[in-house]
């Protein structure tokens, strides 16, 4: 019988616990040394699950935490300085290096700095002989 397209199902049912389909079921049946390795196999599962349980079950020792915050202690963290200072640093230099982008483009530093925006001006007139003020804007110019 041809046995490779049940390897894969084979090491997946032993290494779930879990009962073999019915076509991988039917196969194991017929051929003997696919038994022997899926016996194999559940055998290598199961003595990897009781290693595994039994190291992660194991007793830990009472001292084990003081010794862990003794080690903290000893090594702490450095901090880091990022204060103050270095942020007006940054923004300074931040501010020189635009001052010297503007002055080598030829923009003259006083009227970059010191646009004035046309605003519209608000003007209310009266309409007619009514009380009522209606606003108009114009622009200045």
């Amino acid at each position: 019988m041809p046995c490779e397209p049940y390897q894969n199902a084979l090491i997946e049912a032993a290494a779930s616990g879990t009962a073999p389909q019915s076509k991988l079921r039917a196969h194991l049946a017929a051929c003997a040394a696919c038994r022997t390795v899926f016996a194999q196999e559940q055998s290598l599962f199961s003595s990897m699950d009781e290693g595994l349980r039994a190291a992660a079950n194991a007793e830990v020792p009472a001292s084990l935490l003081p010794r862990v915050r003794a080690r903290l202690a000893e090594e702490a963290a450095p901090r880091r300085s990022w204060g103050f200072p270095s942020f007006v640093l940054a923004g300074a230099a931040v501010l020189v290096v635009a001052l010297l982008v503007a002055r080598t483009r030829g923009i003259p530093i006083s009227n970059s700095l010191h646009r004035t925006a046309r605003r519209p001006q608000l003007h209310l007139q009266r309409q007619g002989r009514s009380r009522k003020l209606k606003p108009q804007i114009q622009r200045r110019q």
